[in-house]
């Protein structure tokens, strides 16, 4: 459990510090590489979700712990963003 939390969080912080470029970037890419983002955030979501879930189990260190706390200020920072893309 351990390895994959620490895999997912690097992953999750990478994905979603970027969603700001990203917005901005949006208008000049292509409507496939649109679509590709959109049908890969489901990935993304996917592992928060499973994070939570561990994290609930009380199943993280409290570095984890610490490390999930500022992924989840950063997801609430960006998710607007992250669901006008998804909508558009």
């Amino acid at each position: 459990v351990t390895e994959r939390v620490d895999r997912f969080l690097s992953y999750l912080e990478v994905e979603w510090a970027d969603v700001p470029r990203v917005a901005h970037e949006w208008a000049s890419w292509t409507e496939d590489k649109r679509l590709d983002f959109v049908l890969e955030w489901s990935i993304r979501e996917d592992r928060l979700h499973s994070l939570r879930e561990i994290c609930e189990r009380g199943e993280m260190s409290p570095e984890q712990r610490a490390r999930f706390a500022q992924l989840e200020t950063v997801v609430a920072r960006n998710r607007a963003a992250v669901d006008r893309l998804l909508a558009e």
